[in-house]
Parts: C-alpha cells; structure tokens; sequence
C-alpha cells in the first residue's frame, strides 16, 4: 500500500525557492566578476554593457545555463552563456572541462562554415563561475519536439534545412570517437578526449534504485555486445547530444538560422550520429508507446536525405532508432516502456512488464551470477 508524502504539495514551491536562492547566488558572483571587462579584452578597441536582471524571473535561462545580453558601443550583440549555479552540478575543474569542450566544438564547426555562433572564449575565468561569449543570433527556436510546433505549415521547410545542415556536418570527420578538446599545449591543434564515466553499483548513480538500474544496464550490455550488425568504422562524426528540437533557431519561413546549445556534443559513429534527432519522435508512439518504428516527420527526413542526394543518410535514418532508446536509457532511470521499444530494435522480445518489481524480478534471474549484482544485493 502506498501514501502520498504529507508534504508531496509543497515541493514546487521548495523547488522554486531553491531555484531562486541558486540565481540570487550567481548574481551575486556575476556582479563581482565583471564579465564586460573581459568581453572588452575579447574585442579590442570596444566598450560593452551586460544586462544582469536584479529580479531573478528575468533571467533568460534553460536547464543548465542562462543567457545574458551584452552590446558593444557600435551596436555590435553578444549574449554570455554562464553555467548556472546548481546543487547537482559537476566539481568545478569537470565543469571547466565541459565548457572548453563545447567551446571546441562550436569553433570546429565555425571554421567549416557550419550555421552556428561564433564564440569568444578567455581561459581566465572570474572565481566560481564557468561561462564564454557568443555572438546573438536572430529567429526564434523550434517546438520541443517538432510536432508540437505551432505553426504546422513550417515543418517540411525546418526538417529539409535540418537534413541540408546535417549534409555540411557530415563533411567535418575525426579519427576517434570522444569529445572535442584544445590542445593541451595552446596550439591550434585539437584532440578528441574521453567521454564521461558513469558509475551504479559504486553507488554514484540511481541511489534510489540501485538494483533495478544496475539490471536494465546489464540487460542493455547484454544486447549491444550480442549484436553483429555495428560494423567497422574508421571515420566519425560531431553529434548535438540535446537534439530536442529548440536548438534549431529559424526565420519566419522555417530556414534554420543557427544551431545553438553544443554542450555535452561528442564524435560518434556516422549510423549514430545521423539517425534522426528526438525531436522528430511522435511523443505519443515513442514516450508512451515505446514504438520501434519511425514515424511521419522521421520518414520526411529520409525522403529530404534522398532528394539531396544523401541515401547513405537516409539509411542512418531509417536504422536508428535504437540509437534513440539507448541515448535515453544508457545512464538514466529504468523506463518500462522504452526498455522495450530498445528490445524490439535489437529483434528482441518485448516483455510488457505490468510493474517495475516485475521487471526486477526477471532479470535477478537472467543475471544472477553477476558478480556486481551479488555485491550490490548485499548493500541493498
């Protein structure tokens, strides 16, 4: 029998005061860091304004970053994207890490001419914070996702610019699969570095369902390993690891201006780093049903892909949604339905688990003899 917690109600109003508390402390920091200051030394000769709300509502933000304007004296806008000051966020040092890298990235694709904001970056960063500078860009971000968009009439024209976008990217290749970093050095050389390690049975991940996460990650192992259909690959690719769909800014007619929010991008293969973005997924045959097939704007890509002379995209497309489920569950919470559209791409059965304990139960007995499942039934 289950209860809900007495004080289930007042949990958005802690979320909001936390959040609030969050933004307070990072204005307090942004005031003291002077970030025109060094915005100038980025652009010799000129003098610049940055906007800092004195109301945290008016902060423009997302999930991880908000963004803050900035004008220069000859009219000339940039916006700064600063890390927001958060209670799960990673030790600073990683936190730098990740910022270089996305910085790394946008000039890689910058200089290949590739639709994205040109970024100005200093080393020298003020105390406690994380951020760089970019250029403003105009148009207004697609829906999350796609078929949410409110002005269906533009959505063969975003996804033909998406597939003519994807076509120039594919142009940019690398030797390793990772993440884009400076070089060491200060060259101008750049080297794909590791991805993140993520940790379970250490106990540093899903604390709160260690074992039923441990197992779906077992049963995923299990799949990937037994697959004979990867193939060899020696070439490989940038991918937007936030591909929801508000990362495309457009003009009024559906044109995709700029590409924007390259945080966490990493090299993959080319069938990975083509399949078709989440934000084409129908929310209803995808999240709710966990279906394996593609559905009717993923089918518009790969028809764009064929008529711009890029059939080996198409078939990136047409064999990619497991990248899809896998992107979703390989480091996050055990989801039913989707563990099951991931079983399906992988010509596998699907389970249909009416309950999470169900499911649980299952695989206790399909991995028994692993040896960190035993270790972690121990803490459990």
């Amino acid at each position: 029998m289950y209860t809900q917690d007495p004080d289930y109600a007042s949990y958005p109003d802690i979320t909001r005061r936390a959040d609030k508390e969050q933004l307070e402390q990072l204005t307090t920091l942004l005031k003291s860091a002077d970030l025109s200051a060094q915005a100038n030394s980025l652009r010799p000769g000129h003098t610049s304004n940055i906007l800092i709300p004195t109301d945290t509502r008016d902060y423009l933000k997302g999930g991880m970053n908000v963004i803050l304007p900035l004008t220069f004296d000859d009219g000339v806008k940039w916006v700064a994207r600063v890390r927001q000051k958060r209670f799960d966020e990673p030790p600073v040092e990683k936190r730098k890490i990740l910022v270089a890298s996305e910085v790394e990235s946008l000039r890689v694709m910058k200089e290949a001419g590739l639709q994205v904001p040109a970024v100005y970056f200093s080393s020298d960063q003020a105390p406690d914070l994380n951020y760089y500078f970019l250029d403003f860009v105009g148009g207004t971000p697609a829906a999350a996702p796609l078929t949410e968009h409110d002005n269906p009439s533009q959505i063969p024209t975003i996804i033909r610019s998406f597939a003519q976008f994807q076509i120039a990217l594919s142009e940019l290749t690398f030797p390793f699969i990772g993440s884009l970093h400076p070089s060491p050095s200060g060259g101008g050389e750049r080297i794909v570095g590791p991805l993140c390690d993520r940790y379970i049975k250490q106990g540093r991940l899903f604390q709160h369902k260690p074992v039923l996460s441990y197992l779906a990650h077992l049963e995923i192992k299990e799949m990937v390993v037994n697959f004979d259909g990867w193939g060899e690959e020696d070439v490989f690719y940038l991918k937007h690891a936030d591909d929801k769909g508000d990362h495309l800014m457009i003009d009024p007619k559906g044109n995709i201006t700029n590409v924007i929010d390259w945080e966490w991008a990493y090299i993959t293969s080319k069938a990975e780093a083509f399949a078709a973005p989440c934000a084409f997924s129908s929310v209803v045959e995808y999240c709710d049903q966990g279906r394996a097939t593609l559905c009717d704007l993923e089918h518009l890509l790969m028809k764009d892909y064929q008529d711009l002379g890029r059939p080996d995209l198409a078939d990136c497309v047409k064999e990619g949604k497991k990248y899809q489920f896998l992107n979703d569950l390989v480091g996050e919470e055990p989801q039913m339905v989707l563990m099951d559209g991931l079983r399906e791409t992988f010509s596998k059965e699907r389970k249909k688990f009416a309950m999470e304990q169900e499911w649980e139960e299952w695989a206790k007995k399909v991995f028994s003899e692993d040896q960190g499942l035993k270790d972690l039934l121990k803490k459990a």
